[in-house]
């Protein structure tokens, strides 16, 4: 039987081991994809933990998305280019830290040349997430005042960008002062460090939207600089998976709170996918790989674990150390 390399997840919380495995066989209605890029994510560390489904069965292959190319299709032309995304893969199914994956066919999107295998493994998430953050989940509308937090993040620097090309008003939150130029123009950069600007949120909650990629204990502040009537989209976790609120206030500033599950929202994928395609080839919404080889699979890890990067974290499994 033909054999390839993947990185297996033997204990929760270990570092993925790089091992010579069985090809994976393809069933009726599934393709099988060479792997090209592999992206490593949020949603990645939430499985490798054992916090998203402790039953899984392991050894298993993480990667929740990864672009490559067909070898075998039901529905697609050989040596098609494809994103690999949904159905389970890297969850319930192998992943794509792997040199070849079998996948649905449905999880299969095609992709355009003018996209490289690592953007094509790393723009559907921030892009899909930001719009269906922004439309779908708050119905974004005229003359709105968005604030983002995580703006230096993929996530939100493509909400930033989506909506100011909507229009809107934006405020971007970044943690640091250094970390300001990182903002798109003309959106307003705001430091978590600038106190004073901070209370001066506080004081006029100038907000009518807040897409929160950052979570934790200070989502309730963060709410405060918001109008009365106003939503906030919670999309991440990143400063913490806990957060405490004074339900008096709560009831008072009449704040809807929304969480964004992009597990439950696929569909949004197949029925926009195009348009996202298109946001990141007219240079929109910007996406940053840092690449790494399948055997440096534990360094992308643990970059993506200690955050604060523009950059999304991919592997390219073909690639040797020394090529990389």
């Amino acid at each position: 039987m033909a054999s390839m390399k993947a990185a297996l997840v033997h204990r929760w919380d270990d570092t993925p081991v790089v091992e010579d495995v069985p090809m994976p066989t393809p069933g009726s209605g599934e393709t099988l994809v060479r792997v090209e890029a592999a992206l490593v994510n949020h949603l990645d560390l939430t499985v490798l933990s054992g916090a998203f489904d402790p039953d899984l069965p392991r050894p298993y292959v993480p990667g929740v998305e990864g672009s490559g190319t067909v070898v075998s299709s039901d529905t697609l032309p050989v040596g098609t280019r494809v994103l690999v995304h949904g159905a389970g893969i890297g969850i319930d199914r192998a992943g794509t830290w792997a040199q070849f994956v079998s996948v649905p066919s449905a999880a299969a999107y095609a992709v355009p040349p003018t996209l490289s295998f690592e953007i094509a493994a790393a723009f559907i998430e921030p892009t899909a997430s930001a719009w269906t953050a922004l439309y779908d989940v708050a119905n974004l509308g005229a003359d709105e005042t968005v604030i983002v937090t995580g703006a230096t993040g993929a996530v939100g620097r493509a909400a930033i960008a989506i909506a100011l090309a909507a229009g809107a008003r934006v405020i971007g939150l970044v943690r640091k002062d250094a970390d300001r130029h990182w903002v798109t123009a003309p959106a307003e950069a705001m430091s978590e460090q600038d106190i004073a600007r901070l209370d001066e949120l506080a004081r006029e909650q100038p907000g009518t939207l807040l897409v929160d990629s950052v979570g934790g204990p200070e989502l309730a502040t963060r709410c405060s600089w918001l109008r009365p009537g106003s939503r906030a989209v919670v999309i991440g976790y990143v400063g913490g998976v806990t957060t405490e609120w004074n339900l008096v206030d709560f009831i008072g500033r009449d704040v809807s709170l929304l969480p964004l599950n992009m597990i439950r929202r696929q569909a949004v994928i197949a029925q926009h996918f195009s348009e996202f395609v298109a946001l990141v080839e007219q240079g929109v919404v910007p996406i940053d790989v840092r690449t790494f080889t399948l055997d440096q699979v534990g360094d992308a890890v643990q970059a993506v674990r200690a955050g604060g990067a523009r950059a999304r974290m991919v592997l390219r499994p073909w690639t040797k150390p020394d090529q990389s």
